[in-house]
C-alpha cells in the first residue's frame, strides 16, 4: 500500500486494515474468556507452545509430563 500515490486513499486503507485486525482480535478474546479459568496462564501457555513449535520447525520433542 505504500506505493499508492493518493495519500487520503492510502491512509483510509491503513485505517480499514487496523479496524479489521482489531475485529479479528475480539473473537480471540472471547475464546480466551470462555476457555480459561485464568486468562494470564492460558495466554502464556499458548504462547510458549507456539514458540516451542516454531523453534523445532513444527516437530517439538515429546514432553515427559504428557506421558
Amino acid at each position: 500500500m505504500g506505493y499508492i500515490p493518493d495519500v487520503p486513499l492510502r491512509n483510509s486503507l491503513y485505517g480499514v486494515g487496523a479496524v479489521d485486525l482489531r475485529a479479528q482480535a475480539l473473537g480471540a478474546g472471547e475464546l480466551v474468556d470462555t476457555a480459561a479459568l485464568d486468562r494470564y496462564l492460558f495466554i502464556r501457555n499458548a504462547y510458549l507452545q507456539r514458540r516451542n513449535y516454531l523453534i523445532h520447525d513444527g516437530k517439538p520433542p515429546r514432553d515427559p509430563e504428557d506421558e
